[in-house]
């Protein structure tokens, strides 16, 4: 699958200084790319028709689906997931 990064998503990223979260996230990332169906990345859970979410660690990677492109939009804290996306 296409990835594709948001303004939003890139200064989250900037602001981490966490490596061992950073090098999870890319791992993950990665997942999304080599994946041929979003099953096939891990435990991406739906919450809008084109909203998704996928966990890394103590964290949630927010997505959209749109055909076969993925838009990563927000990286937030799990308690903070519901109240930021969709």
């Amino acid at each position: 699958m296409k990835v594709e990064y948001s303004k939003l998503f890139l200064r989250v990223i900037e602001g981490i200084r966490n490596p061992l979260l950073l090098e999870q996230l890319e791992k993950q990332i990665e997942r999304l790319k080599s994946a041929k169906r979003l099953s096939d990345a891990g435990q991406v859970t739906k919450l809008a028709p084109n909203a998704f979410r996928l966990h890394v660690r103590d964290h949630r990677l927010g997505f959209f689906l749109n055909g076969d492109t993925i838009i990563l939009h927000r990286f937030l804290d799990r308690k903070d997931m519901y109240r930021y996306f969709p």
